[in-house]
């Protein structure tokens, strides 16, 4: 092959040219310290790149982001629960403040002054409950942005809530009460106006009770009581049937009663009846309403209520039969004509056995119609008919409810008074002269029907618009409705929680990606920890103490006023009796503050059980993070290192390699240029 110069020279250019190429490569990867510059370079080692970066990024994103901020959250929980521990169980806390305040050798002063501090104290706890973290509420659930509760500026709002509880019967507890009649009344001034009073008029009684999680609620509706069985039964309708659930003050002046004494009135009657308070927020029960309400397992004598309830309804059944044989139902228009005793009487005409003993009008055949879904022929045989309890009993109202108004329009058409020998009754159950006696059995069927278990669900709903200020906010605990009345007189509702009336739990847990498939739960939600129960309590001691004072000041008045009283008059003996009647309403109120206390350290150490099970479990959570975050540190180390290794440069090898390549450029520069010195014609 024939060598020219110009090949060598082309040759010697195009290394030349190569080696500058590689020069350039290594001082690009000396000045980025990287391997590639372009994909095309190395596509392996590019596609490894692409992933070694997205495994370091979702690292640095789980570890310095993710886990960073959830061990801040947790943190500002733990803070929160350990202050809030400390107001409870610490050394000055609830608990020891319910301790020296149940001290009987205290006075009432001294008890106030205790008291005073535990209602601080209480505040305090609630005001633990509003911390924040980076401007988001931690207690609030998925509502970061709702402190927990009310503030100035919400309470501008015109806001009312539908409030609906959900407990069981062991959310009932016992409230004992001290009747002081006239003695409440008394004073300095008054005494000489109540002389009977002796200690024979002060009773004491405990009253079974549902304490709303909320006082000053609102007294134009009275609470619906639902007890969710299947079906629901409607407890409220029952008692509201015989008039017996009111609505009552919790003072009054007496002889007005208030609504502990009207209680107290309904147990010595054996009603059964409640009385909403809505000053307080209770529902008070009589015992036999709250019997009803705890089942057969409460009561013991349901299965023998039963029992006379069927003997009852059989003998009912029984009359019942012998009425249509002997008096049909009449099934056309009255007559004029008082000698046809098919068609009855009609208004105005004069009296007649007939028109007595038919008692039956068409409106009335209508109205067994649809009780029994048929009319019955004229002799029909009732026995022969399949007819429910509730049917029977049912036909039962309908000819008493015709005897009453009978006797009403005899009366006042100035007929001849009707009397039980001129009207066929159904006596066993019912007189004459009403159906008393079947109401009470028409409650006793509800009383059966609603007796429960003490897991059944009983949901109480009530309406609250009166809002103070550290008020709890209802939909952090409860399903509600709120409604915004606007200036404007328009109005905007917002219904929260309807899941909960469903059988759902709150499941408003925030939860942290902090690795991968890993995820950690960081809040802590208010209905575990800061509960109502903790701030009723301390509004029921409060009115307790309040009341002892008051009895204090009037013992000390009356003690005052027979100092200066000649022992053997009159008056001394009036004063004396007054005397002894307030001592004794005073040794029941003691006594029963003295309880209060005492029971009140238990609920304060499970309020302190409730916030100390929260701690652990913040701090479970923190341990369980701080292993995460230790991995991924770990992890995160571990892809940076390869992320460098694949695309990071080895210095010294590429700057010997630099250094080579200079050399051997330079050392081609002047190899070529001799080359391209000497030619063919140098030698002609």
């Amino acid at each position: 092959m024939r060598m020219t110069n110009q090949i060598m020279q082309n040759n010697s250019l195009y290394n030349i040219n190569n080696n500058k190429i590689l020069q350039d490569k290594l001082s690009t990867m000396m000045s980025t310290q990287k391997k590639l510059t372009r994909p095309s370079d190395d596509p392996v080692v590019a596609i490894r790149a692409l992933r070694l970066r997205t495994s370091v990024s979702e690292l640095s994103q789980y570890n310095d982001k993710n886990a960073k901020d959830a061990d801040a959250w947790l943190t500002v929980t733990e803070d929160a629960l350990s202050t809030a521990s400390d107001i409870i169980g610490g050394s000055n806390g609830l608990i020891k403040q319910m301790q020296k305040a149940a001290n009987k050798d205290l006075t009432p002063t001294d008890i106030n002054i205790i008291m005073e501090q535990i209602k601080s104290l209480r505040d305090e706890v609630y005001a633990t409950a509003n911390v924040d973290y980076a401007g988001r509420y931690i207690f609030t659930g998925y509502r970061t942005d709702t402190p927990l509760s009310f503030t100035k500026d919400v309470l501008k709002q015109n806001l009312s809530y539908d409030i609906t509880e959900q407990v069981t019967i062991n959310s009932f507890d016992t409230i004992n009460y001290t009747d002081m009649k006239y003695v409440a009344s008394l004073s300095k001034n008054n005494h000489a106006n109540y002389p009977n009073i002796t200690e024979q008029n002060i009773f004491n009684d405990n009253i079974k009770r549902l304490r709303l999680s909320y006082d000053e609620v609102y007294d134009g509706v009275r609470p619906e009581i639902m007890l969710m069985n299947d079906p629901p039964f409607n407890f409220t309708a029952m008692l509201e049937a015989s008039s017996n659930y009111l609505t009552v003050p919790s003072s009054a002046v007496y002889p007005d009663l208030n609504a502990y004494q009207t209680v107290m009135a309904m147990n010595a009657g054996g009603v059964v009846g409640a009385v909403y308070v809505p000053d307080t927020g209770e529902i008070l029960f009589s015992d036999e309403a709250y019997s009803m309400l705890a089942g057969a397992g409460a009561t013991g004598n349901l299965a023998q209520l039963e029992n006379d309830l069927q003997d009852q309804i059989q003998a009912i059944r029984e009359e019942l039969e012998d009425y249509f044989m002997n008096y049909p139902p009449r099934t056309n228009a009255a007559s004029t004509d008082p000698t046809d005793p098919d068609n009855g009487y009609a208004a105005g005409d004069h009296p007649n056995p007939a028109w007595r003993n038919n008692i039956l009008s068409p409106n009335d055949v209508t109205a067994m119609t649809d009780i029994i879904g048929s009319a019955p022929a004229p002799g029909t045989d009732i026995s022969t008919l399949d007819l429910s309890d509730d049917q029977i009993l049912a036909l039962a109202k309908l000819i008493n409810d015709e005897l009453q108004d009978r006797i009403l329009t005899a009366s006042t058409l100035g007929l001849p008074p009707l009397t039980p020998a001129m009207i066929p009754t159904l006596n066993v159950a019912v007189d004459a002269a009403g159906y008393e006696d079947y109401l009470e059995i028409y409650n006793q069927i509800g009383q059966i029907r609603a007796a429960v278990d003490p897991s059944t669900e009983i949901q109480v709903t009530y309406t609250k618009n009166d809002w103070k200020e550290d008020d709890l906010r209802p939909e952090h605990y409860f399903a509600c409705i709120s409604t915004e009345v606007k200036a404007d007189g328009t109005s905007k509702s917002i219904n929260y929680n309807p899941e909960y009336l469903t059988g759902a739990s709150n499941g408003q847990i925030i939860e942290y990606d902090v690795g991968y498939n890993q995820r950690i739960r960081i809040n802590t939600l208010a209905e575990d920890v800061f509960r109502h129960t903790l701030g009723r309590n301390v509004d029921d001691l409060d009115n307790a103490v309040r009341e002892l004072l008051e009895i204090e000041r009037i013992v000390e008045d009356l003690k005052g006023i027979i100092g200066n009283l000649s022992e053997g008059t009159a008056e001394y003996t009036m004063v004396e009796n007054q005397l002894d009647a307030a001592q004794k309403a005073y040794d029941f109120i003691r006594n029963n503050v003295h309880r209060m206390f005492e029971d009140s350290i238990t609920i304060m150490q499970n309020a302190l059980d409730d916030i100390n099970v929260a701690v652990t479990d913040s701090g479970t959570r923190s341990a369980r993070l701080d292993l995460i975050s230790n991995r991924l540190l770990s992890q995160k180390t571990t892809f940076e290192i390869l992320r460098s290794e694949n695309e990071d440069i080895d210095i010294a090898e590429v700057a010997i390699k630099l250094t080579s390549t200079e050399l051997s450029y330079n050392a081609a520069l002047m190899a070529t240029g001799k080359i391209m010195q000497t030619s063919l014609m140098n030698f002609i």
